[in-house]
C-alpha cells in the first residue's frame, strides 16, 4: 500500500519521522522542538503535532484492515511469547 495525500508543506517521510519519534521512542513534542532548534529549523510543537495528525488520518484505511486481517486470525502471539490465543481462554504450553 502506498500512503499519499495532502499533508500540506511536510513530506510523508518528515511526518513518519516524528510519529516514530513521538510515538515509538517516547519523545515528547516539546522536546522534539528543542532537538529542531539546535538545528536551526523553526518547527513548534503544535506544528508537528497538527503534521502528526494529518498524516495519522492517511493511515487509517491500513489500520481497518488489519483490525480486520487481525480479527479473522484462528490464532497470534503476543509479545514474542510461546502464549497462543485460540479462543477466548489462553491455552499455555507445559514447560519440559
Amino acid at each position: 500500500m502506498i500512503v499519499s495525500g495532502n499533508l500540506g508543506r511536510y513530506t510523508v517521510e518528515s511526518v513518519a519521522s516524528l510519529a516514530t519519534m513521538r510515538y515509538r521512542m517516547g519523545m515528547p513534542f516539546y522536546r522534539l522542538e528543542g532537538i529542531e532548534e539546535l538545528k536551526n529549523v523553526a518547527l513548534s510543537e503544535t506544528s508537528m503535532w497538527d503534521a502528526v495528525n494529518t498524516g495519522s488520518s492517511l493511515l487509517s484505511p491500513l489500520y481497518e484492515k488489519l483490525k480486520e486481517y487481525i480479527a479473522n486470525c484462528n490464532s497470534f502471539r503476543v509479545d514474542d511469547g510461546s502464549t497462543r490465543i485460540n479462543s477466548e481462554t489462553a491455552v499455555i504450553k507445559e514447560e519440559k
